[in-house]
């Protein structure tokens, strides 16, 4: 039996413990309570937080529309911001207070933009210890579009095509100016080395390339022929009459003339003329593999006798190159795209210009600048080719030479197979068919594109400089750096 002191010490501790139960449970409440309120805080901050990266995005985007070389578009930024952030506490519920979010453009070379912004969180049990709000501030940078490891070759038609006037304004000289503007966008780090390929009936490359293995460098030849006239013939006529040429798809109006006939003729005066004839760059095709590069020494690439008057290829380079002239080196040779009534540059055929696209990506010979597929792979280079033209291939290959054809049957045949085998080769292609009016063609370049939002297709000015814009884009990207 319990006696009475007992009794009187058990009723006591009883009180005690539970005094000591309702002070823990207090404490086991207040605990979960503040555990609650900033777990919710954390929430709330994670959602502020996403959204702050995204108006940081949004702000650095603005760069997307600015042209190369204007200065970035700070009030432009700033607005793209705030319209993210407009109604950020519908959005976001439990925000007691939100401060103006604050925006710094960091000027190259960090080219970047960084959004903040302070908030005050409501509390649901911390108001019991009179704490009703938890500051907070959230920071995102944003990298303005710049780049990635990229190797580019402009594979860009020179045709006498490109001559014909649209809107007023040459179509060469558009072109020109959007692959100018393409190289100011992406050439602004090292990160983007571009080379240039004109094409279109032959393919020219520099002096320095001249003692390479893998070109056949025809002799120079001399040779010599015999012309006659008559300086003396009177009362002789030579009709003429004005018909329609076409060269390289493009009528224009030319003066033919018939057979000249005198009535007298006087004494046949007859002369001797010699010339030498050397090697001057360009580039034949060879006479066999000619959808694929592999072994370039067997068969060799054909030299030609003669000058040339192709503008000669540009390997890839870098901004730095050239002792920091890179750029400016790249631009000039697009300045040099200006067609000329030439039989060496007036005729269009793709293929040529696809393998030495294809040469220029590729480390082996015979362009070496690129990188190798394990270097390519370690760095995540990514390897691109642009390829615009403004018509139809006319002419087919015939030894190292080339002849008319119509339809051109072999040259698009060739066409499809080298753009198979570069996109085997692990290379984006892009395609932009300016002014090309028919239909077969279209779907050629079309196919031949690495994606089909990879082809466009521009019949005026705005939207050839479109297309260059839209590719740029592609091949920039945004990304967070905080």
């Amino acid at each position: 039996m319990i006696g009475p002191g007992m009794a009187r010490l058990w009723a006591d501790r009883g009180g005690a413990v539970a005094i000591i139960v309702a002070v823990v449970g207090m404490v086991l409440v207040l605990t979960a309570g503040v555990v609650f309120d900033i777990a919710r805080t954390v929430r709330i901050k994670q959602a502020l937080q996403q959204d702050i990266d995204r108006a940081a995005m949004s702000a650095a985007a603005v760069a997307y529309a600015e042209r190369p070389g204007e200065a970035p578009n700070e009030a432009a930024m700033s607005a793209a911001m705030r319209r993210y952030l407009g109604d950020v506490n519908e959005r976001v519920p439990g925000i007691a207070a939100l401060a103006a979010p604050r925006i710094t453009y960091n000027r190259k070379p960090r080219d970047d933009v960084t959004v903040t912004m302070d908030a005050d969180i409501e509390t649901a049990f911390l108001k019991i210890l009179n704490i009703d709000e938890i500051p907070v501030e959230v920071e995102a940078t944003a990298k303005r579009p710049e780049p990635g490891p990229l190797e580019l070759a402009l594979v860009l038609d020179r045709t006498w095509s490109m001559s014909a006037m649209l809107g007023g304004v040459q179509k060469s000289v558009t072109l020109r100016n959007a692959a100018t503007m393409l190289v100011d966008r992406l050439m602004t780090t090292d990160n983007a080395k571009v080379g240039v390929v004109p094409f279109s009936t032959w393919i020219n490359v520099e002096q320095s390339l001249w003692t390479q293995s893998w070109l056949s460098v025809p002799a120079t030849q001399t040779s010599s022929w015999t012309s006659c006239s008559y300086p003396n013939a009177k009362g002789c006529i030579t009709p003429s009459f004005q018909s329609t040429c076409i060269t390289d798809g493009l009528s224009m109006p030319c003066t033919r003339w018939g057979t000249t006939t005198c009535t007298s003729w006087g004494d046949k005066v007859c002369k001797t003329y010699t010339s030498i004839s050397s090697f001057g760059g360009c580039l034949g095709v060879r006479s066999s593999k000619r959808d694929t590069i592999i072994d370039p020494t067997n068969p060799k690439y054909p030299g030609i006798l003669g000058t040339c008057a192709q503008t000669p290829i540009l390997d890839l380079t870098s901004r730095s190159d050239l002792g920091g002239r890179g750029v400016g080196e790249v631009k000039t040779r697009i300045s040099q795209l200006t067609p000329v009534l030439n039989g060496q540059v007036t005729e269009t055929f793709i293929p040529g210009g696809l393998v030495w696209g294809w040469n220029m990506l590729t480390s082996e010979m015979p362009l070496t600048r690129a990188s190798t597929p394990a270097e390519a792979k370690a760095r995540g280079i990514s390897k691109v080719l642009v390829l615009m033209t403004d018509g139809d291939n006319t002419v087919r290959p015939s030894g190292a030479s080339f002849v008319g054809q119509s339809p051109p049957t072999e040259a698009d045949a060739l066409t499809e197979n080298l753009c198979r085998n570069i996109k085997a080769d692990g290379i984006l292609i892009f395609t932009v068919a300016f002014t090309v009016d028919n239909a077969r063609t279209q779907t050629m370049l079309r196919n031949c594109a690495s994606r089909p939002d990879y082809f466009y297709l521009a019949n005026n000015s705005l939207e050839l400089e479109s297309a260059f814009n839209q590719i740029g884009t592609s091949l920039t990207r945004l990304r967070l750096i905080n």
